[in-house]
């Protein structure tokens, strides 16, 4: 599972965030948008717990504004919300 959450209070370029537990640690993805397309950064931490601690202090974000969704399907982006693949076509 991950987790979303818009800034509520936007004092820079970073509209909304996401927390993505993987098998190597955690990352918090960064998006200039607020609808759904690619990240544009990203920060690695140990543990979910951590990303979602760094994102609270960072953005002001509450623990009431996260919404969890569900993970990325095979071959899909780990950072989008609606499916879509890195399939190039010719």
């Amino acid at each position: 599972m991950r987790f979303i959450a818009l800034v509520p209070n936007p004092t820079n370029e970073i509209r909304r965030v996401m927390v993505y537990p993987a098998s190597d640690g955690t990352y918090l993805f960064l998006f200039r948008m607020t609808e759904d397309g690619p990240s544009f950064a990203d920060h690695w931490f140990d543990s979910s717990a951590e990303a979602i601690t760094s994102a609270e202090e960072s953005f002001g974000i509450q623990a009431c504004d996260w919404q969890m969704i569900s993970s990325p399907l095979p071959g899909c982006p780990d950072d989008r919300v609606t499916p879509t693949t890195n399939a190039v076509t010719e």
